[in-house]
């Protein structure tokens, strides 16, 4: 959570270590289930993914490489997480509450990785 930790470029690696452990280990998927993981994983993973943004500006001078290398896991926890019905509920009141602007600049930033995507592979 932005609460306990402020650093963008720390939260980025700590959703790439869970990453790799909820894809190497099924024991970690299934601790996804369970308290607090339940509540509050996905109000962290879209702080994370929103996060980014700010973590390549004011940490590093590379290229678009290092803000999918960090965005993708957590978009692959989403597509994960997402497949339970507690999850999408969760993600239901977080849209509904507090979060309907984090979400939306999520949304926005897809929107803008899709178009720069596409403009360099043309």
């Amino acid at each position: 959570s932005e609460d306990h930790v402020r650093d963008p470029s720390l939260r980025g690696r700590a959703v790439k270590l869970l990453h790799r452990l909820c894809f190497a280990f099924r024991s970690w998927r299934d601790k996804l289930n369970h308290p607090p993981l339940d509540k509050q994983l996905i109000p962290c993973l879209v702080n994370v993914f929103i996060a980014v943004e700010k973590a390549i500006m004011s940490y590093y001078d590379l290229s678009y490489r290092y803000k999918y290398e960090l965005r993708v896991p957590v978009m692959d926890l989403f597509d994960l997480t997402l497949q339970t019905e507690g999850h999408r509920e969760v993600l239901d009141q977080f849209i509904k509450g507090d979060g309907n602007d984090k979400f939306l600049k999520l949304l926005t930033q897809l929107i803008n990785d899709s178009n720069s995507q596409i403009e360099e592979a043309i």
